[in-house]
């Protein structure tokens, strides 16, 4: 499922204020929240580069953003695959001499293990969590020589709500909070700032969901567009350096259980 964003002028304004050519580097930027922050930031001036696993799809965000005027650069790389990933940062070194901001977005479907095998929910854990910390690592290398930078995690508040047949993305969203707000204490006296982004449910391909229940969704206020989650990276990325946003949890209104 593709997603085109909308930015508002404010919003736009408020990114090119930021902006000054900043160099962002988006994992998972193929669709979903990754590609809608793509265009966004792409939109504003910046200097974007998104990987992903599939050229294809990344060709596709690419003609996307040119045919609106602007540049977006893309590389095809497994987040699990920590080689690929130096190949990947090397490419950002190549193409904008350094790095101002991570957002770590990579994620993939993951139920449960008790239907699963192992092989598939490690392949799900070393993508969601192990490629996250390996990503920061190699972007605090970059930002710790320029005494700045940003690393925007986009969680789940899945950490919190315990879906029973999740259990595995639970344990991987709930990994990546740990780590993120663990990190974040290590890394800020070097001018780097970590902010964990949980989103609620958004409507993204990594749903099950047909169209039409993400529709119905959507229209009772039970569900996030990408385009929400653009605006809260957006916040964090117009603060001052004075500023740490450590958390911040974007919900719908509702959520999908009735009851509540």
């Amino acid at each position: 499922m593709c997603y085109t964003p909308r930015p508002t002028n404010l919003a736009r304004n408020n990114l090119e204020t930021y902006s000054q050519q900043k160099r962002a580097l988006i994992t998972g930027g193929s669709s979903g929240i990754g590609r809608a922050a793509a265009l966004a930031l792409a939109a504003a001036g910046w200097r974007v580069l998104i990987c992903g696993r599939h050229e294809a799809k990344l060709h596709d965000v690419r003609e996307e953003a040119y045919q609106q005027g602007f540049n977006i650069e893309t590389f095809v790389a497994d987040v699990a695959d920590f080689g690929q990933l130096v190949s990947l940062f090397e490419q950002a070194d190549s193409l904008f001499g350094g790095l101002d901001v991570l957002i770590n977005n990579a994620a993939v479907p993951a139920g449960s293990i008790v239907d699963s095998s192992l092989d598939q929910w490690q392949s799900s854990i070393d993508i969601m969590l192990v490629g996250y910390m390996s990503c920061a690592k190699l972007a605090i290398e970059r930002m710790r020589a320029n005494g700045s930078g940003k690393i925007i995690n986009i969680g789940s508040m899945s950490a919190e709500m315990f879906d029973p047949d999740s259990d595995i993305y639970v344990a991987a969203k709930s990994g990546v909070r740990g780590f993120s707000r663990s990190l974040a204490k290590k890394v800020k006296t070097h001018g780097i700032l970590v902010t964990l982004i949980e989103p609620g449910l958004t409507r993204t391909s990594i749903h099950n969901a047909t169209a039409a229940q993400l529709d119905d969704f959507l229209r009772e206020e039970k569900i996030l567009e990408p385009e929400d989650i653009v605006r809260a990276i957006e916040f964090v990325l117009n603060q001052p350096s004075r500023c740490w946003i450590e958390l911040l949890q974007v919900s719908p209104r509702f959520t999908v259980d009735a009851s509540n």
